[in-house]
């Protein structure tokens, strides 16, 4: 019985394989990237939503990683309004309080928040009930 390959020399085949592994590897890292490597361009309300669940587990440092750029960017950046910017700051504050940063960080995290939103009155009128808040909790 013969075959109905041909029978092609080496460098053909590997002219033939290496652009298909090459796709393949192409393809492999677009699904990952879509899939989760890229945490900090997703939608701000599911990223709000997933710091609330790691919160209420108790990993307050992969929350914080979370919603720092929500925080410390200007909001045309982050894509965030200012609702959602007083939630992710009232989860940050949570955040650093099950870390024991408390005392610590606060300062910090108001002061950055300060810088990256100059012009939005609301968050700029919701620091100080903030910070009485996190007075009043530390007492």
């Amino acid at each position: 019985m013969k075959s109905c390959f041909v029978k092609l020399p080496w460098f053909a085949s590997l002219a033939v394989f290496v652009p298909l592994v090459m796709l393949c590897a192409v393809i492999s890292l677009d699904l990952l990237a879509q899939a989760g490597g890229d945490k900090g361009n997703g939608d701000p309300e599911k990223l709000l939503t997933r710091a609330e669940k790691l919160l209420s587990e108790g990993n307050g440092a992969e929350a914080m990683k979370l919603l720092q750029p929500l925080l410390e960017k200007p909001l045309a950046e982050s894509g965030v309004d200012d609702k959602q910017v007083e939630r992710a700051l009232d989860l940050a504050y949570n955040g650093l309080q099950s870390l024991g940063a408390a005392g610590t960080g606060v300062d910090d995290l108001f002061e950055g928040v300060h810088k990256a939103h100059p012009q939005s009155w609301r968050v700029l009128a919701y620091l100080p009930d903030c910070w009485i808040a996190a007075l009043t909790r530390a007492v």
